[in-house]
């Protein structure tokens, strides 16, 4: 999907989840995918991982109005555990039906979570 394409200027890149130490679910900002294309490239970049018995839940989720947000069928990144640091994941193909795109950690496990995580939102802009 993006041999031979210009990231910078070809498509829509934005930061869906923000790099930040976190220990609760959170929900990351909204992507504006308008005039892009249903595809959007997401990446998860981890930095450090831990908490002994605890696990990270990265999905993206979309929507019309940036306000309510629902699942992207399939688009789940591998969940994370306290051994996850400085690890990277790409989900190439995510199909999204609404404008906004963003990204949601959930926390788990019996310990406290102390997870470092960031997603960015890479779509193919349409031409007219």
């Amino acid at each position: 999907m993006l041999a031979g394409r210009d990231i910078v200027n070809e498509y829509k890149n934005g930061q869906a989840l923000i790099p930040v130490s976190m220990n609760a679910t959170t929900n990351g900002v909204g992507v504006d995918c308008r005039d892009c294309g249903p595809e959007v490239i997401a990446v998860l970049n981890v930095g450090a991982a831990g908490g002994a018995n605890t696990t990270c839940d990265v999905r993206l989720e979309e929507s019309s109005d940036n306000s309510t947000f629902t699942n992207i069928s399939g688009a789940t990144f591998t969940q994370l555990g306290n051994t996850s640091s400085n690890t990277l994941q790409v989900i190439k193909t995510a199909k999204r039906s609404k404008r906004y795109v963003r990204a949601v950690a959930t926390m788990g496990g019996g310990g406290t979570a102390a997870y470092c995580v960031g997603v960015s939102i890479h779509a193919p802009k349409v031409s007219y």
